[in-house]
Parts: C-alpha cells; structure tokens; sequence
C-alpha cells in the first residue's frame, strides 16, 4: 500500500494547523496555530499564528531559516510532493490501521527524531495528523484542518 498523502497529482495544498508539544522541560503543554501553505514542485510556507507569528519558508533553495529547519521543511515538503517512504532510505517504515511509523534510518534525521508518525485522512489522502518524537522524548503533535487541495 502507497502512501496515500504523498500523491504526485498535489500541485498546491492549504491547511491549517494546530501543534502541541509536549516537553519534560514545560509544567503544560504548549499550543500553536498557523496555516501550511504548499505549491509544486518546492515551495513551503509554514506560518505560525498564535502564540506569536513566525514564518519559515522554503522556496526551491532559498530559505529564511537555519539548515536545520530547512531540513524539516524538505522533509515535509517531499511527503507532499510524492517522494515514497516505503522506499526510502531515510527511515523504516510500518503501518498499523492507517497510520504509518517512520523510525530513521538516515544520521542527520536520528540527531532530532526518534519516530514519526503519520495518520492518514481516508477522505481525502491527505495527513491529518502527525506526530513527531524527538531524541530528547518531547512530542510534538500536529493536527491538520480546513485542507484545500
């Protein structure tokens, strides 16, 4: 089975988001809000809204953020652009009731995550949420909504 949210056919895609990270280092934890904004083949707009704003961009390879960011950000970018994680040298993949478990294979991506998981929106292919472990055991939480395609 393919991934579902990754197909090649997106050539634009808007959501909005909310994010909950989860940390040993916080007493609660921390909410934001913000809108992903994606146009084929390399643009990537990911806003944050609330509590502050905060914009990082990633067009073809000009960016505004760190290498680490920009990292994420082609990670994120190339899961709607239809790059094949079941092929991928960059993780280990397992799927259990639509939900797809990537453990890192690749040395630069271990350095932050742990595991990613992906849950698919059946009715319309496109992730719905995921969530992100980090080395550190924080655990960031992404939820998608109001998706545009």
């Amino acid at each position: 089975m393919k991934l579902l949210f990754i197909l090649g056919a997106i050539l634009q895609l808007v959501a909005d988001f909310q994010q909950v990270k989860e940390s040993q280092m916080m007493m609660e934890p921390q909410i934001s809000t913000g809108t992903l904004t994606y146009r084929a083949p390399d643009y990537l707009r990911w806003e944050y809204k609330t509590p502050t704003q905060l914009v990082w961009e990633l067009d073809a390879n000009k960016s505004n953020v760190s290498p680490q960011i920009q990292r994420l950000l082609k990670m994120i970018m190339l899961t709607i652009a239809a790059d094949n994680f079941e092929n991928s040298t960059d993780f280990s993949v397992r799927v259990e009731e639509g939900i797809y478990h990537l453990t890192p294979k690749n040395r630069e991506i271990k350095q932050f995550f742990s595991l990613i998981q992906i849950e698919i929106d059946p009715t319309n292919g496109v992730a719905k949420q995921v969530t992100l472990t980090e080395k550190s055991g924080d655990i960031s939480t992404i939820t998608f909504y109001n998706v545009c395609l």
